[in-house]
């Protein structure tokens, strides 16, 4: 797979990690509103968020990348 091809699939994956952690936080806050507990939902949510950083780094590593075979 080329680069631009593996920044593309990284877009997608970043914005598919967006989705879910929308998704996620309103979970996160319906549970808080019926009173449940939260606990693993946060934590699902904290290792979305950490997911998402790794792919915006191997994002900027593609760029970069790309940069230097210009």
């Amino acid at each position: 797979m080329d680069e631009r091809a593996q920044l593309v699939l990284a877009e997608r994956h970043i914005a598919e990690a967006e989705r879910r952690i929308a998704e996620q936080e309103r979970r996160v806050l319906s549970l808080s509103d019926l009173g449940g507990d939260t606990a693993e939902a946060q934590r699902l949510l904290e290792a979305f968020r950490a997911t998402l950083k790794e792919l915006k780094v191997h994002r900027q590593l593609i760029v970069e990348r790309l940069a230097r075979s210009s």
